[in-house]
């Protein structure tokens, strides 16, 4: 049991449909409940695969727990649904006994090997929203459901490409769910071809609930050991895979994303053996290949009401490599991607066209990522150059691989030792990097912003840089087993990288010149000021005020209500933008700040800024660059790792505590009152080189993981060295 991850999962979880309503009167002896869906529904499900995200098409709160009831607790309902769901607030509902787990109708044919996680969207239903219509015409009790957060009718966008909503659900017992729908202008992540044809604007999934969503799969993947691994183009469907035409136009296409999953994927030879082909078939990619291919496509005849039908294709190679208990795709998928060769259409937009797949995926990997990459040079040339490049993930489209920036890294780790400037750790206790201030810099791995200061000096000016961000990260322990520890405390990790900037910031909008952490900030920012203001200027609207007063489920009752977790946020973040367009520095809530507000995460791979000018003491003549520091309060203990080869270590202050801002950020930690996360003031800390750090968590994390993926390799029995490519099948 992942009990560490499950006391974080806590906060937002509610058990309370499976054990009130659902589960209570199962028969033990026959596994079923008197009240269930008849046929195979509630039983027991032997092996668990894959984890299959899918959205609601429906109104994104609570209101979705009870339609659930009934259709699980309907002895003449069909069960169709999943054994979670992650409401728009945040609250992580269970439906089912996951020990074992219980088998529902959420995926059609994977159903018996996945477990199904339900999330509030509004999908591209233009009968929902607050432009609802029916019939063609204004579907009036829906867009009752919807507050206009900004009076001003003039304005179409809040922020660029967003308008800002409240959704209050459902009638007299309203849930308030803060939404932001993409308009024409918006560029975020997107399944682009599904984004195009959709016909309404499009709702962004919240914050809340990516943050629950992650916390969840974290928790999933540990307690069923499914490796955290993700197809490499999340956004492909079945529908895309599949079709009668032998066209090569058609064809070709087709055949290259099913061997770009096989060959990326650890499991690549029993995928290609359960998809009906074979490795060698695969990799040869010879017309062999193109001619098998099309010939597995299946045509369907599916009744619809009314006495209609339509015409449904798929292709059984792919059904087959997804489903196959002992052979077939361990890891994480949507609902899309695997398709439903039952339903009447592949569910090509589930989990919806503007999900981020990978933004989810960063956040539930575990990995630690460069802070800066290199760019391979035009062939015949080996060498690498420092890259000047955003990553693609920061508007991922449909054709967009998934990449791992660490181990799928161009530079190697010569090239980033051969980056710093001489004598870096002597003079700092941190590492630190002579590049150019067009270099792009990034976060390396996840966790809870604890301060920060932008910088965006005038060009031209010769003055070191101040812009900073600390982040504290969660590291977990190592088992006797090999795999990871998550039943006991991890140990707590900062990075410091600063000396960078933020030229072109743009304090009041998004940006692509903005830190993607403060994008995030500033729509959290935007969206509870607008509603405060709305929820004042509207003291008599009794459904706004039913749902002001209202507690999101989960966190055993101790989540704040929905109106004053907006204002404790509103009044905490607004000081954090001032101090950040001053120039200040700004501290951020913690997850026990004494405000109660939100924290602040970053995520691994976020864009930070570019180098800035570094301080005469460490780069004479002067040049830009920028440092990066790993380090702890403590020592990381011997039981990390069961291997010798922790990262090596320095004793040292840090530079930035020589600074004002140092000791005021000591104290505001010490208000958490934990140990295990408090920083000294004067004491030196334990440094670490970020290569050897990286090298050194990277390894322990890749060998827990390869374990879940159920492979047995002879020659490494703690698996390959490193994860398959990426990248070169691209």
């Amino acid at each position: 049991m992942p009990a560490k991850l499950l006391e974080r999962l806590n906060f937002y979880y509610d058990e309370t449909p499976a054990t009130d309503t659902i589960m209570p009167a199962e028969t033990a002896a026959a596994g079923a409940a008197t009240h269930w869906p008849g046929g195979n529904f509630g039983r027991a499900i032997a092996t668990v695969n894959s984890v299959i995200i899918h959205e609601t098409t429906g109104r994104p709160t609570y209101a979705y727990v009870n339609t659930m009831k009934a259709a699980y607790t309907n002895p003449g309902g069909d069960g169709v649904g999943p054994q979670l769901y992650v409401s728009g607030s945040g609250s992580v509902y269970r439906f089912m006994n996951l020990d074992p787990p219980r088998l529902t109708g959420h995926a059609g044919y994977m159903n018996g090997v996945s477990v199904g996680i339900e999330n509030g969207d509004l999908g591209d239903d233009p009968d929902l929203g607050p432009n609802a219509v029916k019939s063609g015409n204004p579907d009036n009790v829906e867009r009752a459901r919807w507050r206009t957060l900004n009076p001003d009718a003039t304005v179409t966008e809040d922020l660029t490409g967003m308008k800002a909503y409240m959704l209050l659900h459902p009638l007299n017992s309203e849930e308030g769910v803060l939404i932001w729908l993409g308009t024409r202008n918006y560029t975020g992540s997107q399944n682009a071809s599904q984004a195009a044809s959709a016909r309404f604007d499009r709702m962004i999934f919240t914050e809340a609930n990516y943050r629950s969503l992650v916390l969840l799969c974290r928790y999933l993947a540990e307690l069923f050991q499914i490796p955290r691994n993700f197809p490499v183009l999340p956004y492909v469907t079945m529908d895309q895979q599949s079709g009668t035409s032998t066209d090569a136009a058609t064809v070709g296409p087709q055949v290259t994303r099913f061997r770009q999953f096989i060959l990326c994927d650890e499991r690549s030879d029993d995928l290609a053996t359960a998809s009906g082909s074979s490795s060698a078939l695969v990799s040869a990619n010879d017309a062999s290949l193109q001619t098998w291919y099309p010939r597995q496509n299946v045509r369907l005849t599916v009744p619809l009401p009314g006495g209609k039908t339509a015409i449904f294709d798929h292709n059984t190679a792919w059904t087959k490599m997804m489903s196959n208990v002992s052979q077939g795709y361990r890891g994480f998928a949507g609902h899309g991607f695997v398709g439903d060769v039952a339903a009447r259409d592949s569910h090509s937009m589930c989990p919806g066209p503007f999900f981020d797949w990978h933004r989810f995926a960063r956040e539930v990997w575990d990995w630690w990522w460069y802070c800066f990459d290199f760019v391979q040079n035009a062939p015949p040339t080996t060498a690498v150059n420092v890259s000047t490049n955003q990553r693609a993930y920061r508007q991922a489209g449909g054709s967009t691989p998934l990449r791992e920036y660490f181990f799928d890294a161009d530079g190697t780790e010569s090239d980033y030792t051969s980056a710093r400037i001489t004598n870096d750790s002597t003079l700092s206790g941190a590492n630190v990097f002579s590049l150019a201030n067009t270099a792009t810099v990034f976060a390396m791995t996840n966790g809870v912003i604890v301060a920060a200061r932008l910088s965006h000096p005038a060009a031209g000016s010769t003055a070191p840089s101040n812009g900073f961000i600390l982040i504290r990260h969660e590291v977990f322990h190592l088992t006797t087993a090999g795999k990871i520890d998550y039943d006991s405390d991890p140990t707590y990790v900062y990075s410091l990288t600063y000396y960078i900037d933020q030229p072109g910031v743009v304090f009041a909008n998004i940006s692509d010149h903005n830190p993607d952490w403060y994008n995030r900030f500033l729509v959290r920012l935007t969206e509870t000021e607008l509603a405060v203001k709305f929820t004042e200027d509207h003291p008599t609207d009794a459904a706004l005020n039913r749902a002001w007063a209202r507690r999101p489920d989960g966190g055993h009752g101790l989540r704040s209500m929905f109106g004053s977790q907006l204002v404790v946020d509103a009044q905490a973040y607004r000081p954090i933008a001032d101090a950040l367009a001053r120039g200040d520095v700004a501290y951020f809530p913690t997850e026990e700040s004494r405000t109660g507000a939100t924290p602040v995460r970053a995520i691994m791979g976020d864009f930070l800024g570019v180098p800035g000018n570094l301080p005469p003491a460490l780069a004479t003549p002067a040049h830009t660059g920028v440092l990066v520091d790993i380090f702890t309060a403590n020592p990381l203990p011997q039981n990390f790792t069961l291997t010798p080869n922790l990262p090596a270590t320095r004793q040292g202050r840090v530079l930035a505590s020589a600074e004002p801002w140092w000791p005021d950020m000591c104290g505001y930690l010490g208000l958490e009152n934990d140990p295990a996360k408090a920083l000294p003031v004067t004491d030196p800390v334990w440094h670490y080189d970020m290569v050897d750090f990286l090298t050194w968590i990277n390894g322990i994390t890749w060998t827990s993981e390869w374990k879940k993926y159920g492979l047995v390799d002879l020659f490494h029995p703690d698996g390959p060295p490193r994860p398959k490519t990426r990248k070169t099948v691209f």
